[in-house]
């Protein structure tokens, strides 16, 4: 994002909005710091009463910062909008997550806190020691160099964005152990993430995630949010059985 400084009037609106506080006023102008924007266009949103704000035509990786972080962005290869995927959110139609299996996602940075994807990557290399399969739809799977180690591509490792989504899916009886390496890496990241887990319900009305969860001590925040998907025929688990 860029100021149109000759329009610019100081008046601070766009600063007010920013939630990476990438933007500053200096000498009653608007500076913004293109080391801490994430291209999320918040500022510009909100609206200028002078018109000084303007997109920039954004080369790589700077569009993936964009479409990571700009909440009305909709990503190249999922066509979803809101950091390009749909997370666990449709399993009910495309079986992502079968019987023994669990869904687990990592996201990583929040307004005003922000992620690199140099945390990112540390983030899916601790989910790929434990072989974990990568969410395929996802923009953080695409920019890995090797999914089967976690490592992300060079030139997207220095990225800063306002958040991103590790996803993907690992054995049940594996998740205590990946739950140890998340309380691993929190003291190893620069960021802040929240850790969700997803399952298919047993024949007692359990989630394959309880046992381990309950085994750990750990605190839950229940709720769920699943998108049926109107008009498409239920996966069918019952032939995974």
């Amino acid at each position: 994002m860029r100021i149109r400084e000759e329009s610019c009037v100081g008046c601070g609106k766009c600063a007010k909005f920013c939630p990476m506080k990438a933007i500053k006023i200096e000498d009653h102008k608007a500076k913004v710091d293109p080391l801490k924007c994430v291209e999320c266009y918040n500022c510009i949103r909100e609206g200028c009463p002078v018109n000084a704000l303007a997109k920039e035509e954004l080369s790589w990786p700077r569009t993936l910062a964009e479409s990571l972080s700009c909440p009305t962005g909709v990503d190249e290869k999922s066509g979803v909008s809101g950091r390009g995927t749909a997370e666990m959110k449709t399993n009910e139609v495309t079986g992502r997550i079968g019987h023994q299996k669990v869904g687990i996602c990592l996201e990583m940075g929040r307004p005003f806190t922000g992620t690199t994807f140099i945390d990112v990557e540390k983030a899916c290399m601790a989910l790929a020691k434990h072989g974990a399969y990568f969410e395929p739809l996802n923009p953080v799977t695409y920019v890995m160099k090797d999914t089967t180690t976690g490592e992300i591509q060079e030139d997207v490792r220095p990225l800063f964005v306002l958040s991103a989504i590790v996803e993907a899916l690992i054995d049940a009886d594996k998740l205590e152990e990946v739950l140890k390496s998340c309380q691993k890496l929190s003291k190893e990241v620069d960021t802040v993430f929240s850790v969700g887990v997803s399952s298919l319900l047993k024949e007692d009305g359990t989630a394959y995630f309880d046992e381990a969860i309950e085994k750990m001590g750990l605190s839950m925040y229940a709720g769920g949010k699943t998108n049926v998907g109107l008009g498409r025929p239920l996966y069918d688990f019952d032939k995974e059985r």
